[in-house]
């Protein structure tokens, strides 16, 4: 006895969560599908199993289809259409967006904290300017030192 060889035809069906995840065990499986939903998905189908399908769309109601192993092996066990695929690059281009802001606020964070120490040292080194101005007489003549009992300033010898 020859062995019967079956056609398969790529069919766009609706698959809830529950029935991707049945499809990815690569198993044999029963699923029910309504014909009167929108699609969302495709499976390959017997024809036969896309006769039962459109008289259940005739009649509108839902179906109950029995996938061979042979046929969750057509239907590659895991079902990739546009719509899961744009989703994962959506998913993807999020991550590496949230990944950017992160970056950046760490960047910030950084040039917030130089620019706060610098700021610091600049209004520090103000205050000294400030009190040595204080101990300085100034008149419309020009700014004097007050005096003081000492020996005088000098350079620092070259040698």
């Amino acid at each position: 006895m020859a062995g019967r060889v079956t056609s398969y035809q790529k069919t766009p069906v609706f698959l809830t969560d529950y029935q991707l995840k049945k499809l990815k065990s690569n198993e044999a499986c029963s699923i029910r599908l309504d014909p009167n939903k929108k699609a969302n998905h495709s499976l390959f189908l017997t024809k036969t199993q896309v006769n039962q399908l459109n008289k259940a769309k005739s009649a509108g109601t839902s179906k109950e289809i029995k996938l061979s192993k042979t046929q969750m092996s057509k239907n590659g066990g895991f079902i990739i259409t546009i719509p899961t695929l744009l989703a994962g690059i959506g998913a993807a281009a999020s991550m590496a967006g949230a990944a950017g802001g992160i970056a950046k606020a760490v960047n910030d964070k950084k040039h917030n904290d130089r620019t706060e120490l610098e700021a610091k040292r600049h209004n520090k080194e103000v205050e000294n300017l400030l009190k040595a101005t204080k101990a300085m007489k100034i008149s419309g003549k020009g700014a004097y030192l007050p005096k003081k009992n000492g020996r005088g300033a000098f350079l620092p010898k070259r040698g």
